[in-house]
């Protein structure tokens, strides 16, 4: 194309210079006209002529975006990046390209490189209610990092999933920690003071703060019968709620100079949570 543009711009320009009656009968405003088309030709055909230059394009798949973008303009080509999030190409690296590295391209077209912005998002599964194995099993099957922590209830039993941040169906970046609250359990109360106490008034107040009582008598010259010589574990001490608290009641005085104890024990039960 060039090459034939040229050959017409020079016959043009010879027409033009004779066009005075010219050769071959062509008039001046014929000729001027022909040299015109001819220098919109050249021109024409020296731009397609350049576009058309085809040169290898270089393969930037793997590189880091900076570097890639500078290696195929430093060939000749202009540069489009998109960027998709890729579970396993790290962050900024190029991962796809077209046209295609070591392929032939026209010099000043345009090269699409598409890189990574990293691993994506993925929604959080609900663990709350299911037990730490299978909650931690169904957080890493979902490519989140599961981070346990505890915490006391009377309601959720031992080893279950209390609560769980982020939320349940919410978007996080994989591989992201998701921390899920275990029960780890009734907590511990401290044992009330219940010595001196009557027997019953004692069991009771016990029983309210989550403990179960066992009673035993036991003769006291210093403490009236029927009331409380002492508990096991002592006051202040603090137990799991629902663990047993053990409660020596007086028998009043002993028959004789010895002290004895009854062979009678009674257990009430903690009364259960509403």
């Amino acid at each position: 194309m060039l090459r034939w543009a040229i050959i017409f711009f020079v016959v043009a320009l010879v027409a033009a210079v004779l066009g005075f009656g010219g050769i071959a009968g062509m008039s001046f405003e014929i000729a001027k006209f022909v040299a015109i088309i001819a220098v919109v030709l050249f021109f024409v055909g020296s731009s397609l002529g350049k576009s058309s230059e085809k040169v290898t394009v270089p393969d930037v798949t793997t590189k880091d975006v900076t570097d890639a973008t500078n290696t195929l303009g430093s060939a000749g080509f202009k540069v489009s990046v998109k960027n998709v999030a890729n579970d396993t190409v790290p962050a900024n690296q190029v991962f796809e390209q077209s046209p295609k590295g070591n392929t032939e391209a026209s010099k000043g077209s345009t090269v699409e490189i598409t890189v990574s912005s990293g691993i994506g998002d993925g929604t959080v599964p609900d663990v709350v209610g299911r037990t730490q194995a299978a909650a931690e099993s169904l957080l890493k099957t979902n490519n989140f990092i599961p981070e346990v922590k505890e915490a006391s209830s009377d309601t959720v039993p031992k080893g279950t999933v209390i609560s769980q941040s982020p939320s349940a169906n919410a978007k996080a970046t994989k591989n992201s920690v998701v921390t899920i609250t275990v029960s780890s359990g009734a907590g511990d109360v401290s044992i009330p003071n219940v010595v001196g106490l009557n027997a019953a008034t004692a069991s009771n107040q016990l029983g309210q703060a989550g403990f179960t009582v066992t009673t035993s008598q036991q003769s006291s010259a210093t403490v009236p019968s029927g009331n409380v010589i002492s508990t096991n574990p002592t006051a202040g001490t603090k137990a799991a709620k629902g663990s047993t608290v053990a409660m020596v009641v007086s028998s009043g005085p002993p028959a004789s100079s010895s002290t004895s104890s009854s062979s009678t024990t009674t257990t009430t039960a903690a009364p259960s949570p509403n």
